[in-house]
């Protein structure tokens, strides 16, 4: 993993508004107070989803949040987001649209997600071996009291006696061995459960294969419910061939209309002089004029003049022929006047039968919002498109569904959640809120021992006194040692050997050759080799077991980094050390962060000059 930038609101320890970016390598953080970066990223990785998060409100503020984007293992980009006291979420980056996706907003889920996608490794080792704070030298651990054990009865040693307090020590041993019993019962069940819950995950993500293509389904039918439809818009049922129809019925009426401008032109050019009416034109009344004299001449003349009657046949042949053609310009008058009207109606009804056609289309326009008939076919046509996309992707989701991978899933999940359900019910009749067994091995150990310590026979009275023995303390190493055992899958004595070279050079530098070497045995415990022989960590004084520890812990954290890249987060863990032995450690972090990421929160300007460089937080 690598943390690309760290964004903070209102949390205790960093600036009011905080964003920084975050590169590889060693670089010191400086903030205003002391700043629990290790904490934050804990809470942010590792939320029970409980709110406890909020004790790391700023004073005085009711609201606060913290996110951190980083690049997993898996090369991809991820963002986590957690409201303090509140919920959390977290993201992933699609790289085709650059945009963040959501993946779950369950605390387990993502825990679960990052440890299966991201290389997280889990809540204990991140947290023992990944961060680093003072709190964890061995010599700053709280050590038990001498004079009191730990859990056992308040007993005054001066006010009972020797059997009584034995007594008390194998009822206290009693009580814990059933405890041990419990805790490994309680062990195994969670074993089973995280083991469960593993599983599940990895099902679900097979499970969940199909919300693509559910997700697609779903926008498919809201798009074919969102299209238009003739019916919607009251249109005909027609419209898309009418639409269709459009530009040839335009060319057709252009063509027509063409046609009868030609027609009318024609008409117009061929237009004849008015008729004039026929008692207006003299040649009529000319012509019956000569008729009627020559009849009446005829009539009441005798002789020669008498023949004269023969003249009214021309006189009103003529007149007749010129009445005979005023009938036949009247005729070609009004056979002009038909032919326009006839012209004149064969437009309207063009212009009608085109506007029949036209109208629904125009509306279909209008009510679409645009411009061409083209594009409501368009429109209309895309239903049909978006129907047979419903079709395939339908078909689609129940060929995966029918796959057997999936329904084995299906069945499987059914199966496991019901075992999970199981015990989880047997863990609460148990009682999950239970001590960690180290911790109830190591009571029992120290009450064997002063069980031991009563029924060793009592030294003569009259001894002289000698010397306290030095206090002995806890060997940190076995933790370590489980912890590397953990994330290497490998055993304590095969990683013994293979820490065993490094280890000591660390532990040489460090201690200025006092002890030169560090071994361990197949349980993780400890011992410094020197000059002056072998001595157990419990009998280390207290500033070489910590270098002792230093030395152990860098070296699982070099040759685990060598491998799997996981960011290192330090909260001024050397405060209150020797002076010359800081620039040395700040050498040794500036090595490991050639391996993988080292956040160092500090203000002391010895490490400020061996980081790659500092950032304000």
């Amino acid at each position: 993993m690598l943390f690309l930038e760290l964004a903070l609101q209102n949390v205790a320890g960093f600036s009011p508004v905080a964003r920084t970016a975050l590169k590889p390598g060693y670089w010191v953080l400086r903030a205003p107070g002391s700043a629990p970066l290790a904490s934050i990223a804990l809470e942010l990785f590792f939320s029970d989803g409980r709110g406890g998060d909020g004790a790391y409100l700023a004073p005085g503020q009711r609201t606060g949040r913290a996110g951190l984007l980083l690049q997993g293992n898996d090369a991809i980009t991820y963002r986590i987001t957690r409201e303090l006291g509140g919920s959390g979420a977290l993201h992933r980056l699609n790289t085709q649209t650059q945009t963040f996706e959501a993946v779950s907003a369950d605390a387990g889920e993502i825990t679960q997600y990052l440890r299966s996608q991201a290389g997280l490794p889990t809540r204990t080792s991140y947290q023992d071996l990944f961060t680093f704070s003072s709190a964890q030298l061995p010599s700053r651990r709280p050590q038990p009291a001498r004079a009191s054990k730990p859990g056992l009865p308040a007993v005054s040693l001066r006010a009972s006696s020797p059997a009584q307090e034995a007594n008390a020590y194998q009822a206290k041993l009693a009580e814990l061995e059933h405890e041990v019993q419990l805790c490994r019962v309680v062990d195994q069940l969670q074993f089973r459960i995280d083991g469960l819950a593993g599983q599940l995950f990895e099902l679900e993500g097979v499970a969940k294969s199909t919300e693509p293509l559910e997700m697609a389904l779903r926008e498919a039918q809201a798009a074919f419910a969102a299209a238009p439809t003739p019916e919607l818009l009251r249109l005909p049922p027609d419209i898309v061939s009418r639409a269709e129809r459009m530009e040839e019925l335009d060319a057709k009426l252009n063509e027509d209309l063409a046609k009868l401008e030609a027609d009318k032109v024609a008409a117009e050019s061929a237009v004849e002089p008015t008729v004039a009416p026929l008692f207006a034109d003299a040649r009529f009344w000319t012509g019956l004029g000569v008729g009627v004299v020559a009849l009446g001449v005829g009539a009441f003349t005798s002789g020669p003049l008498r023949y004269t009657a023969l003249l009214d046949v021309p006189a009103f042949g003529f007149s007749a022929m010129v009445a005979l053609k005023y009938v036949d310009d009247v005729q070609r008058s009004q056979q002009r006047s038909r032919k326009e009207d006839r012209l004149s109606e064969r437009e309207t009804k063009l212009r009608n039968a085109y506007s029949y056609e036209s109208n629904p289309v125009k509306i279909a326009i209008q009510a679409l919002g645009v411009e061409t008939a083209k594009d409501v076919v368009d429109i209309f046509g895309r239903r049909g498109l978006l129907a047979a996309r419903v079709n395939e992707v339908d078909a689609q989701l129940a060929q995966m569904r029918t796959e057997p991978t999936y329904a084995a899933a299906a069945s499987r999940i059914a199966q496991l959640k019901a075992e999970q359900d199981r015990l989880n019910a047997e863990l609460l009749d148990k009682g999950a809120y239970v001590r960690d067994l180290r911790e109830v091995e190591r009571e029992i150990a120290k009450a064997e021992a002063s069980l031991a310590e009563l029924r060793a026979p009592a030294a003569a009275p009259a001894q002289a006194p000698t010397a306290a023995p030095a206090q002995s303390r806890e060997d940190p190493m076995p933790q370590v040692m489980k912890l590397a055992s953990d994330i290497f899958s490998a055993d304590i004595l095969t990683l013994s050997g293979h820490f065993r070279d490094r280890a000591a050079q660390y532990l040489s530098a460090l201690t200025e050759r006092r002890w030169t070497a560090l071994e361990l045995d197949r349980e993780g415990r400890a011992a410094a080799v020197g000059p002056s022989g072998r001595t157990p960590m419990g009998l280390l004084p207290a500033r070489d077991l910590d270098f002792a520890y230093l030395a152990l812990r860098l070296t699982v954290l070099e040759k685990f980094c060598a491998r799997y890249k996981v960011p290192v987060l330090l909260e001024d863990p050397f405060e209150g050390m020797e002076e010359s032995k800081l620039p040395l450690l700040g050498r040794m972090l500036k090595h490991l962060g050639t391996l993988t990421q080292v956040l160092h929160v500090t203000q002391h300007p010895g490490f400020v000059s061996a980081a790659d460089g500092t950032v304000s937080v």
